[in-house]
């Protein structure tokens, strides 16, 4: 599925629509965080990712557990 986010109109289609929620979620934060216009390492966006992923493990703990 190929389109634009929406907000930056860069093409985001390698993100499917179908990936699983908790993959979504770091993805998402990940690209928001390495996007800001003050993030000057990809450790800080994938550091923001990562204590995002367990935020929602907490708030949704069935949903699509890891392996």
């Amino acid at each position: 599925m190929s389109g634009t986010d929406g907000l930056s109109g860069k093409d985001e289609g390698w993100i499917s629509r179908d990936v699983p929620s908790r993959e979504r979620a770091w993805l998402d934060t990940w690209i928001a965080v390495a996007t800001a216009s003050n993030c000057n390492s990809a450790t800080v966006a994938t550091s923001w990712a990562d204590i995002c992923l367990k935020e929602f493990d907490k708030r949704f703990p069935n949903k699509e557990p890891a392996n």
